[in-house]
């Protein structure tokens, strides 16, 4: 898919008002993709939400969006398969879109996914934008590597906490 299907995909999915904020790191290069309903993310994020709702009428998407979810990803390319150094080359070059992004859309609370750099680059600044660790914004871990179960318990219990 070319990355302006994937952004068309995005933005249909995207609420008028994003009550929380899923940050990822960028699409994987395998060309899964949470909105495509084809990704690890997906899939757990899905789960974790289904604990809680059952009324999601079939299209689960449809009703992320309506529960205010919305994601959006730091890098405008794939940085899965790049060197350390370099992904994280592309985290910092994606990051003032993203403030900008937070101060256009407002939304209550962030959540990124993902630990190690992401959550060094992009989590302790969003902290200084006014988000409070823990009260208005998380970190969990990227569902894969064995990580599926922490991601899919640690959202759940983001989601009782905030009442979604």
């Amino acid at each position: 898919m070319e990355k302006s299907n994937y952004e068309e995909l995005r933005e249909k999915y995207k609420p008028s008002k994003v009550k929380v904020l899923f940050v990822g790191e960028s699409r994987p290069e395998s060309g899964t993709f949470f909105y495509a309903e084809n990704s690890n993310l997906y899939k757990y994020t899905k789960e974790a939400f289904e604990r809680f709702h059952h009324e999601s009428d079939g299209n689960w998407l449809e009703f992320f969006k309506k529960c205010g979810g919305w994601l959006y990803d730091v890098c405008d390319v794939p940085v899965n398969s790049l060197s350390g150094s370099e992904r994280c080359r592309q985290i910092e070059l994606g990051l003032p879109n993203l403030l900008d992004t937070i101060k256009e859309l407002k939304p209550k609370y962030i959540i990124v996914v993902k630990k190690g750099e992401m959550k060094k680059i992009t989590f302790e600044r969003i902290c200084k934008e006014g988000y409070v660790n823990e009260e208005t914004t998380f970190n969990l871990p990227f569902p894969a590597c064995g990580r599926q179960n922490e991601y899919r318990d640690g959202l759940s219990e983001i989601i009782k906490k905030l009442d979604m």
